[in-house]
């Protein structure tokens, strides 16, 4: 599959996904007619006075005009503000798989933290859920995954 560089329509062999994507255009290709052409040979002499015949160029009957539908592979450049909403679906990717398996962990779970545990959770979803538009991410809780001891009822 080639690719061809959207502003310069140079082939490109190498492009960064995650600054561009690809995008296909149909374009219609025009093929003039061509006239039928004659089978091109020669003879060899093979013993004596005898000769052989050699084809060159096959006869090709004429052809007709055409127009072929094609598809090309471009890659466009993203904009600053596809760049911006890129950067905020990773951030919310990565909401998803650290962040949301701890939140959604249950009750039970939540019956055995401490105020201060369950306070600083509450913290860290905020900050979670407002990562996507301040691009800051909260850093790992430390004692998230530690077993957690039987504490007193905060629920």
């Amino acid at each position: 599959m080639t690719i061809i560089d959207e502003l310069t329509n140079e082939v490109l062999e190498d492009y960064d996904l995650t600054k561009g994507h690809i995008v296909e255009k149909e374009v219609i290709v025009h093929h003039d007619e061509e006239p039928e052409k004659a089978e091109v040979f020669h003879y060899e002499r093979i013993i004596d006075k005898n000769f052989k015949k050699i084809i060159d160029e096959p006869a090709q009957p004429p052809k007709d005009a055409y127009d072929e539908k094609v598809v090309e592979y471009y890659y466009r450049l993203y904009t600053p503000d596809e760049l911006v909403e890129n950067a905020k679906n990773e951030i919310r990717q990565l909401r998803e798989e650290k962040c949301f398996p701890i939140i959604n962990r249950g009750y039970a779970w939540y019956c055995l933290l401490s105020y201060e545990q369950l306070n600083e959770l509450k913290s860290w979803y905020k900050k979670w859920l407002d990562a996507p538009d301040t691009g800051a991410m909260p850093e790992e809780l430390s004692w998230v995954n530690e077993k957690l001891e039987e504490t007193e009822d905060i629920l």
